[in-house]
């Protein structure tokens, strides 16, 4: 991998984080999709008005997994309310 590529990369991922907006939600619920192996998460903010769901990563990378391993390993330890 060429350093161009990489920094490339990073830029890529700094400029998607600038643009990300953040909130105070609730996790309601961890799926996967079927066709693609990313973890789905629904939302609730703070108003009650359901969010839209959020994609992780794919499920098949390392970052995906650890996403929606975390994101299931709240909901079991009931760190997140019930619906």
């Amino acid at each position: 991998m060429s350093l161009y590529v990489l920094g490339d990369t990073v830029g890529q991922d700094i400029a998607r984080l600038d643009a990300a907006k953040q909130f105070t939600a609730t996790l309601l619920d961890v799926r996967t999709e079927a066709s693609s192996t990313r973890g789905v998460l629904v939302l609730r903010n703070t108003s009650g008005e359901l969010e839209q769901p959020i994609r992780t990563d794919r499920g098949d990378s390392e970052a995906g997994r650890a996403m929606i391993e975390r994101a299931r390993a709240l909901m079991a330890t009931g760190c997140v309310p019930p619906q």
